[in-house]
């Protein structure tokens, strides 16, 4: 059983609880028994510990629904960032995939991509800062570019 359904269980006996008690007051006044005092007691008690019981487990039970809110939309937003960047990697994809649609000038394109910042290396396209990579012999990629 979830919480959620011990906590509306629990709401449910505190009513009953303070059912139990007003009936027992209602039923002292109106048959007047020598020991009235202390059926009135029992019923106020009754009353108190049901409404006490019925206030707790609701604001258990809407704690609980609050938190299932959060979590599903938590989840949404997740699912939500999963798709985006997987569009992103489909559509950077179809970009490798499809050369045609891309423009027919290369340097063009290196152009292009530099200024977005993406770095395409062997055909595959990094987005990130724009960064010297360093070669094997110590040279810088823009010291080697120089020497061509």
């Amino acid at each position: 059983m979830s919480s959620k359904s011990k906590n509306m269980l629990r709401v449910v006996v505190g009513i009953y609880l303070i059912y139990l008690g007003a009936s027992m007051i209602k039923d002292v006044f109106a048959q007047r028994p020598d020991y009235a005092s202390l059926l009135i007691l029992a019923g106020a008690v009754f009353v108190l510990v049901g409404a006490f019981f019925a206030y707790k487990s609701f604001r258990a039970y809407l704690a609980d629904q609050k938190a299932e809110r959060e979590e599903d939309a938590r989840i949404a937003m997740e699912a939500e960032r999963a798709a985006k960047e997987e569009e992103q990697v489909k559509n950077s994809q179809s970009d490798l995939i499809n050369p045609e649609e891309s423009s027919k000038n290369p340097e063009e394109d290196q152009a292009e991509t530099a200024e977005k910042g993406t770095i395409v290396v062997d055909g595959i396209a990094e987005a990130g800062k724009k960064s010297e990579c360093e070669h094997a012999d110590g040279e810088s990629e823009a010291a080697a570019s120089k020497k061509e």
